[in-house]
């Protein structure tokens, strides 16, 4: 990136330990999130673990392939959005690098059957049921 004059772009996908991994193990993670924050890394995808495990269930040898399947088929859908043309879709390539600089962002999806909407009330329910089922850190959708 710096030989083609753009500033260096790091980022990383990591994840919270599970509540029962202790103290130590927790204090790790907060001490590599303050150096990977302070670094200036961005995007910063947090995977929650006991979230994966509490909504998919997978047995412990399938957890960290299906945490990869889930963040995978994110940055796929929103890529592939990112890559299309069409009326029905405002979303591109600038917005899609914005949105990975913008520091703490939710990720999710959702199939909306347009003959059950009744109001924009119901696209945002349906929006904010599945980033709340999401394996990605929770954030508190209500102050975003």
């Amino acid at each position: 990136m710096e030989a083609k004059k753009l500033p260096p772009r790091v980022g990383a996908v990591v994840s919270l330990p599970f509540v029962t991994e202790g103290q130590q193990v927790a204090r790790n993670a907060v001490k590599a999130f303050n150096e990977l924050m302070a670094a200036g890394v961005s995007p910063l995808i947090v995977i929650d673990n006991d979230r994966v495990d509490e909504v998919h269930n997978p047995v412990m040898r399938d957890l960290l392939p299906k945490s990869n399947q889930l963040v995978s088929q994110l940055f796929h859908l929103f890529d592939q959005l990112a890559a299309s043309k069409s009326e029905h879709i405002t979303f591109d390539r600038a917005e899609f690098a914005q949105l990975l600089d913008g520091g703490i962002v939710a990720m999710g999806s959702a199939d909306i059957d347009v003959d059950a909407v009744t109001s924009p009330a119901d696209i945002s329910a349906k929006i904010r049921d599945e980033l709340a089922n999401s394996v990605l850190a929770k954030v508190d959708l209500r102050t975003g």
